[in-house]
């Protein structure tokens, strides 16, 4: 039980100096210290099934979902080549989609979804028509990845009023899918903003990785 928290532990610890190392480093270098970063995360799910045996189909699930975004990650490295960040975008939609449909798998469809839904949906695009964010021809793109992310965070969010799985397995689902949100917002602000403020980037990495290896845990918490 303790070889994947120690892993969680050592990428906690360890995050620190790889998001230094965004701001310091030039892509070529820093490369390596992500790649360290999501190997790490990806590490507490594996070793989590391997040791713990815990529910195989949600464990693979969630091995999937993270191989997914740590390709995504590499890709991310050089997120100003727009062929890389479309990469990086289609492994992130699907990983998010692997997370949602492996909690619609669990806790089922209700009408409350739809809504709650339509909810995120209306809020995600009420803020994008009051930034500053230039698309231009990634409209189509992040709207799509927008709708993804958005059914992965109401399945994750439904696991509340539905049940399913434990209140310790439920909590780490809806804490790690709203940072999840959360950060990608951030990315947004980084991508497509005129000026993002420099701030944003530490904001996106500490948020991002947070809800992965939150994400990872559920092996643990669920096994």
């Amino acid at each position: 039980m303790w070889t994947p928290l120690i892993l969680a532990i050592i990428l906690l610890l360890w995050l620190p100096f790889y998001i230094w190392t965004e701001y310091r480093w030039k892509e070529q270098s820093y490369f390596w210290t992500k790649a360290v970063s999501s190997l790490l995360f990806l590490s507490v799910a594996v070793t989590a099934f391997l040791i713990l045996k815990p529910a195989a189909d949600y464990a693979l699930w969630i091995i999937i979902a993270l191989v997914l975004g740590l390709i995504g990650d590499l890709f991310l490295v050089y997120v100003a080549n727009i062929k890389y960040f479309i990469l990086g975008l289609v492994s992130f939609l699907l990983g998010q989609l692997c997370y949602g449909v492996l909690f619609l798998r669990y806790v089922g469809f209700s009408w409350i979804d739809v809504m709650l839904y339509i909810v995120v949906i209306a809020l995600a695009l009420f803020v994008y028509a009051r930034s500053n964010l230039e698309l231009g021809k990634m409209k189509k793109p992040v709207l799509a990845y927008l709708l993804i992310i958005s059914f992965m965070f109401v399945m994750a969010i439904s696991t509340i009023y539905k049940g399913g799985f434990s209140p310790l397995v439920t909590i780490m689902i809806a804490v790690g899918a709203l940072l999840f949100l959360v950060s990608d917002i951030a990315l947004a602000f980084i991508r497509f903003s005129k000026k993002p403020h420099r701030y944003l980037r530490a904001i996106d990495l500490s948020l991002y990785y947070t809800a992965q290896v939150t994400l990872a845990l559920t092996v643990v918490a669920i096994a």
